[in-house]
């Protein structure tokens, strides 16, 4: 269960990028956040605070019973002045046993058209 598994600093969960009106870039990672999670039977929630609290982002995965989907979402608080030029969300990691190299998972990575990782 997703619930279970704990992300380490250096597996960023999200990554926001903002950008000035000169176009520098300013990222903050979920792995250097403050977080407030929460964890229930089917759903998992975290609360990252970035950015000296004026940028907060809630995501969250949906893993219900009996559906082998997970269904995440992500909401955003943005009161840095800049604008978000792009986020990288969900940041996952799968077991090594992919089918490629001799095991039994395949990935569905839904960037862009999508494509299967064997």
């Amino acid at each position: 269960m997703l619930a279970d598994v704990g992300l380490t600093a250096s597996e960023a969960l999200l990554t926001v990028c903002l950008i000035d009106k000169k176009g520098t870039q300013t990222r903050y990672s979920s792995s250097n956040a403050e977080c407030e999670a929460e964890y229930k039977e089917t759903e998992a929630v975290w609360r990252f605070h970035m950015a000296d609290d004026s940028l907060i982002v809630k995501a969250s995965a949906r893993f219900p019973k009996d559906d082998p989907m997970t269904y995440w979402s992500l909401s955003v608080e943005n009161d840095t002045g800049l604008s978000i030029e792009w986020i990288d969300f969900p940041g996952i990691l799968v077991p090594d046993n992919l089918k490629g190299k001799g095991g039994e998972n395949v990935l569905f990575w839904p960037g862009v058209e999508g494509g299967l990782i064997e």
